[in-house]
């Protein structure tokens, strides 16, 4: 994602850097706090795509592969993981796609504000066709340094649910799932 980001990829704190310029693998760790929306469908929604259950301080490893075309993001929050693939967008504004199970992918925008990396929803595919946009996630993320680590805060819902979850943590190099589980 690091050719995706170009000159803006100078913007960032260096956990920022690393993380969205990896040349062939890397693993962090550290932890999150889940919620989850409180509807039925929401509930649903969130156990189709594998959404890790709510918690405080879950131990999380996110592990990164890239073969500079792709990256593999694999996060795992205890012993629950969301898999997905990063690919260059099709448009001329910076995006990614961002590939999940059963065919869903994401278009995203990447932005800058005030310093922090910023994602927005500007598509959605299943199996490659194209939904309508009232069917697109509400999506608020931001990822940002701080004390030294890779800080994340998303908040994923849809117009017509409400908040499917919202993970918010940090994570850092040099640990271990151990050591994250101590801290």
């Amino acid at each position: 994602m690091g050719r995706e980001l170009g000159p803006t990829l100078q913007c960032f704190d260096e956990s920022v850097r690393n993380m969205h310029a990896v040349a062939d693998a890397s693993v962090v760790f550290g932890h999150t706090d889940i919620d989850h929306g409180t509807s039925p469908l929401s509930g649903l929604i969130g156990w189709l795509f594998g959404f890790p259950a709510p918690g405080r301080a879950v131990p999380t490893a996110i592990t990164v592969v890239s073969d500079g075309a792709s990256e593999i993001w694999h996060r795992r929050f205890a012993n629950q993981p969301i898999l997905t693939k990063l690919e260059s967008g099709r448009s001329a504004q910076p995006t990614i796609v961002e590939r999940f199970r059963f065919g869903v992918a994401f278009d995203l925008k990447i932005l800058e504000r005030n310093g922090r990396l910023r994602f927005e929803v500007v598509g959605m595919s299943v199996c490659r066709i194209p939904m309508p946009p009232w069917l697109w996630p509400t999506l608020n993320a931001e990822e940002r340094e701080e004390g030294g680590g890779f800080c994340f805060d998303i908040d994923i819902g849809m117009h017509w649910v409400g908040r499917l979850i919202r993970y918010h943590g940090w994570v850092r190099a040099g640990r271990t799932m151990g050591e994250a589980v101590k801290a």
